[in-house]
């Protein structure tokens, strides 16, 4: 029985020690091979999207298409409407505040340590409906998505308000968010 669990132990060791060692991937889209990247808190790109901050922690170039990572501070009242993307699954983890998640035909209150995997083709959604800015990451594997807010995103600067949004510019959301594989549900 010791011998099972200690060679239990150092096969789960040795998977998670995988983690920390560098190595060259290539991704499920045939990108170019993923190299070790360090990417410094002050480097994200920070973008107003929608009335939310979203910061690109990750892009896809940094990890050779394998996926990207957001993080988003998001209002309270703001979030993404019901939505499906056809290329990438996305995974959300919140750090801070609540948000209303929407998953198919399911609605949860997800807060601080959740995790939400959201299977491309399957309509998600989120909104921050308390009185405090919510925080979250998000993953998108593969990789890709994030160059769709790096396209309509507006850059964070001084200010501490999103820019008004005109129903011009909804339509431009919606139209980069096709482009890249994403459709509103709603």
């Amino acid at each position: 029985m010791m011998i099972h669990r200690r060679s239990m132990l150092m096969s789960t060791l040795g998977g998670y020690m995988g983690l920390f060692l560098p190595k060259q991937t290539v991704s499920a889209q045939g990108d170019s091979p993923s190299k070790p990247g360090f990417s410094p808190s002050g480097d994200a790109t920070r973008l107003w999207v929608g009335g939310v901050v979203v910061a690109v922690r990750a892009d896809s170039q940094m990890t050779g298409g394998g996926y990207s990572l957001i993080e988003d501070l998001v209002p309270p009242g703001l979030g993404a409407p019901l939505h499906v993307h056809t290329r990438e699954d996305e995974a959300i983890y919140v750090t801070a505040g609540e948000l209303e998640v929407t998953v198919a035909e399911t609605r949860r209150l997800a807060k601080p340590g959740d995790v939400v995997h959201m299977p491309r083709r399957v309509p998600h959604g989120f909104r921050n409906a308390s009185e405090r800015p919510a925080r979250m990451l998000i993953v998108f594997s593969p990789g890709g998505f994030e160059r769709g807010f790096l396209e309509i995103g507006k850059p964070v600067g001084s200010e501490e308000t999103p820019p008004t949004l005109t129903p011009q510019e909804m339509q431009r959301m919606r139209e980069v968010a096709e482009r890249y594989g994403a459709k509103w549900v709603s």
